[in-house]
């Protein structure tokens, strides 16, 4: 986690365990102007814990930037369009995005339950594919609950990436990271 003290220009990295309240003793000595916690919160345990440790360390008038999963639209979409055009049963894949749009609306109440505005941010990260292998390593990264269902149906999945999605080269799936900023109000 970066952090931008108020007091002076100098910026702190802390390589501490944010989920101990040592920490967070320490890092409360003072008010930070910035802070930045990207692909931070996949290594924690209780989001809840730190999300409220840095909104009581925050300075009025402060930002701080986090990283969350989101519901990946675009990568989703295009998931269940491949395997719906593949002849499957894409039940578990509407399941996965239900969790994913819960986690995300989860994530942002908590935000708003903190801070005084939240700006959400979708920033591109387009993943290019060149062999069957390496979309169907995605797939089944993106779908590890439907793991014994996409090997069990692995020949179908390869041969439409095979002939329809790489039939040309290359292919290209939009995704995007999502940012949040969220600021404390002025005094």
């Amino acid at each position: 986690m970066v952090i931008h003290p108020i007091e002076g220009s100098d910026i702190q990295i802390f390589f501490s365990n944010l989920e101990k309240d040592e920490a967070w003793e320490k890092i409360r000595e003072k008010k930070y102007s910035k802070i930045i916690a990207h692909y931070l919160l996949s290594y924690l345990h209780d989001d809840v814990y730190f999300i409220q440790n840095v909104a009581q360390v925050l300075a009025p008038g402060g930002m701080f930037s986090v990283n969350h999963y989101g519901e990946a639209v675009k990568e989703y979409d295009f998931w269940e369009k491949c395997l719906t055009e593949a002849g499957l049963d894409i039940s578990f894949a509407l399941k996965k995005r239900q969790e994913r749009r819960q986690a995300d609306a989860e994530f942002e109440a908590l935000l708003s339950e903190n801070f005084d505005s939240v700006e959400k941010i979708a920033l591109p990260g387009p993943l290019v594919f060149d062999s069957t292998d390496a979309l169907f390593d995605r797939v089944q990264m993106k779908y590890p609950e439907g793991g014994k269902y996409l090997e069990d149906n692995r020949d179908a999945i390869e041969k439409y990436f095979e002939t329809v999605l790489l039939k040309d080269g290359s292919v290209t799936v939009d995704m995007d990271s999502t940012f949040y900023h969220c600021y404390k109000r002025e005094g």
